[in-house]
């Protein structure tokens, strides 16, 4: 079973790393705003965002690394070392070995439903057109069954004031004249669009996590009975 638990990982890992590439198309006809993300090999993306309005705002980005994604691969490639390790060895493995491999693809599984504390969010502040980049703050990638685009407009207020809380999830749509902090200045939203579309692979990869914790917890949980099995007849 380790072999099997082993093999669905490697295929998860992969879900993420070699994505097929894909181009994600978001628009707001309100907004005059339209958005478009290829997702390519490698866990990369880049981003094109249009704006016809009386200020046009039109440019695209270089390629950029998806964070949910490299962040949860650099968390279940050692994992899957080990399994495939482990599915050839003589030896048996220890219960609580594989119940904490179970815990690290649960706290990945919540990284990438957005239910934790671990930063996953995809700014690409470092990308935006100078002239730009105290005018638009934006958020994407994915979270949850979705991929989500969100972009904040906004209106420097200066150097960040401590009073202003800054918000941990920037990748919800902000209520104008909302204040926050961004990588050292404070900004007030003028206003805020939160675009998603659906994910198939996002979907099969975190219902792959669920089952591959549960797979280890079996694992672990059978491992604890055999050698509690073995003392009895031992003594």
């Amino acid at each position: 079973m380790i072999q099997d638990t082993s093999q669905l990982l490697n295929e998860t890992i992969e879900l993420m790393y070699s994505n097929k590439n894909e181009t994600l198309s978001f628009s707001d006809s309100s907004r005059n705003l339209a958005v478009k993300v290829a997702i390519k090999n490698g866990a990369m993306m880049n981003f094109e965002l249009n704006i016809n309005k009386e200020k046009p705002v039109n440019f695209k980005t270089e390629d950029f690394q998806i964070v949910a994604y490299h962040n949860s691969i650099a968390r279940l490639l050692p994992i899957y070392n080990q399994l495939s390790f482990l599915g050839k060895s003589i030896y048996q493995p220890n219960p609580e070995l594989i119940l904490s491999f179970a815990a690290i693809v649960s706290n990945v599984s919540m990284m990438l439903n957005e239910q934790s504390l671990i930063k996953t969010e995809d700014f690409i502040s470092d990308f935006i057109p100078k002239q730009f980049r105290n005018e638009l703050i934006i958020v994407c990638g994915p979270i949850g069954e979705y991929f989500i685009c969100t972009v904040h407009f906004v209106k420097l207020i200066g150097p960040s004031n401590k009073t202003i809380v800054e918000s941990p999830t920037y990748f919800r749509q902000f209520t104008q004249n909302a204040q926050f902090s961004h990588l050292g200045n404070d900004y007030c939203v003028l206003d805020s669009v939160l675009m998603k579309l659906k994910s198939k692979t996002q979907t099969e990869i975190l219902n792959n996590l669920k089952s591959l914790q549960m797979q280890l917890i079996s694992i672990s949980t059978n491992l604890s009975i055999e050698e509690d099995e073995n003392e009895e007849n031992e003594n």
